[in-house]
Order: structure tokens, then C-alpha cells, then sequence
């Protein structure tokens, strides 16, 4: 009977933990796609750009692959200038694509600098926010 009652707890302390949504799926993601990880679930992301080279004045959009075992509310899309404080002067649009990955159009970088690709994901009461920093000359 102990023995039983370790295993659950183990069984409940690692799913608590996150690691099960941390390893039970497998992110498929293009190659050369850029992964991502949450620092407060383990959670992952890749996205890679369309164009993959990113010019200043040009729109391009941002293809988002997850590993979640939850569903998915909301996925949001943005990118700002961290150290100018300001973001883009667009608003990206996400669809969800029929693989089940998801499609961000509507990005500009309007200057040259560090931008800061920002992805929030909802699901049930939690949100999950990502973030990666690119430099675009």
C-alpha cells in the first residue's frame, strides 16, 4: 500500500512539475525553425519567418508551432523594440493552420536594432508568454 501511495505522489509531484508537458509531445517544427521555452511550464514553441532573412521596411509573416497537451484558447503574435520602448506599427493577425500550426501575417520592422518577438498562449485559466530577440540590420 505505501508503495502505491509513492508512486501517486511521484505520479502527481512530475505532472505538477510540468515535465509530462514538457516531454509528451513532440514539437514539429521546419528546420531551422527557432525553439522556445517557457520559463514557467517547460512549455515549448518554434517559429521560423517568412522571408527567413528579415529587411527593415518589409512585411514578412511567422509561422508558430507548439507542444502543448492542453488546447489552445488564444495564441497572440507582436514584436517590440525593448531598449526604444516602443513596437511595431502593425498588428499581426494569428489563424490557425489546418495542421494545427499557426500563421502570423502582418509583421514590419519599421527600424535596425534588437526587436523582441513576443508569444502569449492562453489555454484554460493559464497564459503563457514567450520571448526571443533578433537583431535586423
Amino acid at each position: 500500500m505505501a508503495t502505491c501511495t509513492v508512486h501517486t505522489a511521484l505520479a502527481a509531484l512530475l505532472f505538477v512539475s510540468g515535465f509530462f508537458n514538457a516531454h509528451a509531445c513532440d514539437l514539429r517544427a521546419p528546420p531551422g525553425a527557432r525553439t522556445v521555452t517557457s520559463p514557467a511550464s517547460q512549455l515549448r514553441i518554434a517559429y521560423s519567418t517568412d522571408p527567413a532573412k528579415l529587411n527593415v521596411d518589409s512585411m514578412f509573416s511567422v509561422l508558430i508551432h507548439l507542444c502543448t497537451e492542453q488546447p489552445i484558447e488564444r495564441l497572440t503574435a507582436d514584436a517590440h523594440m525593448p531598449e526604444h520602448r516602443h513596437g511595431m506599427n502593425y498588428k499581426p493577425a494569428v489563424v490557425q493552420q489546418a495542421d494545427g500550426s499557426y500563421l502570423a501575417t502582418g509583421f514590419l520592422f519599421h527600424m535596425p536594432g534588437k526587436w523582441e518577438f513576443v508569444f502569449e498562449v492562453r489555454g484554460g485559466s493559464k497564459t503563457e508568454r514567450f520571448t526571443d530577440s533578433i537583431m535586423v540590420e
